[in-house]
């Protein structure tokens, strides 16, 4: 097992100047409860007395419930072609997941979907599930959309819109325990290239708080991550997303290169996100932070931070990952 380094403040200065600028707290949108410790004492080579607290990473399986915003502008056919035969390793990362998905276009205009979940290829329901027949099939003959008339793709607007209707054309899928998960495909910025007007993550989290003021949400891209010049190379309609990244970061989520030739990895790595694994561990001592060990099994090179009896890390464990503290209580004064 490998023995952890301590993080420097450089994540947590970089976080606050990210809400800032969104005007936004995560916190307003959910959290995960503390994983508690067994205990026991030992000894080390000193004969010091150190207290060892032990805890096994376990996903929690809440529902989740996933709302896929599309790209349907004519640049973008074989993209959702890459997502639609790739998504076996996504939902094979939610297994005992209980999972509902529903599709969104970028298309906001009066020809578009403006935020209305598609009925299903072959179906009569916009929401799909395991229940549904050959839902793998049926989800890859859905998302490969018809090209729309729209060449400005506006992704987080489409997702306002789409959460405004949860009582309307959209009523019934969002569920009141579950989470929520956003996925973006595109290959541009809000409004193709951002500026004033484009929608900004700050209004997304806005729009979900106003859903459920304590509905645990993240949000995901594959899209043009901004600074990837390759990328950017490779088409001349390519955007960076930058709207879409920083909602993303904010909520705790991640991305993936549009252009990347499989998206097999980025689907399997948001998956397992979305099964909210732990970051906090609670001790059942305050320890001596100086004193602090720190391993995981199997070895992952995570950094993290005390604060108090709380050991944080900077991104979650794997699942079933076995995690051992071992500290020395403060000396008495």
């Amino acid at each position: 097992m490998k023995t952890l380094s301590r993080k420097n403040s450089t994540f947590t200065l970089l976080f606050l100047a990210v809400a800032m600028l969104f005007n936004t707290a995560c916190s307003e949108v959910g959290f995960t409860e503390i994983t508690k410790a067994a205990s026991k004492v030992v000894g080390n080579d000193e004969g010091e007395t150190l207290f060892a607290n032990n805890f096994t990473q376990k996903a929690e399986n809440t529902p989740v419930d996933i709302i896929v915003v599309v790209d349907d502008s004519p640049s973008m056919s074989s993209e959702q072609k890459k997502l639609g035969e790739r998504i076996e390793s996504f939902i094979a990362s939610l297994n005992g997941v209980d999972w509902r998905i529903a599709i969104t276009t970028t298309d906001v205009s009066d020809d578009g979907p403006q935020g209305d979940f598609v009925t299903f290829e072959g179906t009569t329901t916009n929401v799909l599930s395991e229940t549904v027949t050959n839902y793998k099939d049926v989800f890859l003959n859905t998302v490969k959309r018809k090209a729309s008339k729209s060449s400005s793709e506006r992704p987080l607007e489409a997702t306002i819109l789409a959460l405004s209707k949860a009582n309307t054309v959209n009523k019934g899928f969002f569920r009141e325990q579950a989470s929520l998960s956003i996925i973006y495909i595109s290959d541009e910025d809000e409004r193709s290239n951002g500026g004033s007007k484009a929608t900004k993550p700050s209004e997304v989290v806005a729009a979900v708080t106003s859903l459920s003021s304590k509905k645990d949400f993240t949000a995901y891209g594959i899209i043009v991550e901004p600074g990837d010049s390759k990328c950017l190379f490779k088409a001349r309609n390519h955007k960076e997303a930058t709207h879409v990244s920083a909602l993303a970061y904010a909520t705790g989520g991640l991305t993936g290169s549009i252009c990347a030739d499989d998206y097999s990895p980025t689907l399997k790595a948001i998956g397992k996100n979305v099964r909210k694994l732990n970051d906090t561990f609670e001790l059942l001592d305050l320890p001596d932070n100086d004193s602090v060990e720190v391993s995981l099994a199997p070895e992952q090179d995570i950094k993290w931070s005390l604060e108090g009896k709380k050991l944080i890390f900077d991104v979650p464990p794997l699942d079933d990952t076995k995690i051992t503290v071992k500290f020395k209580k403060p000396k008495s004064k």
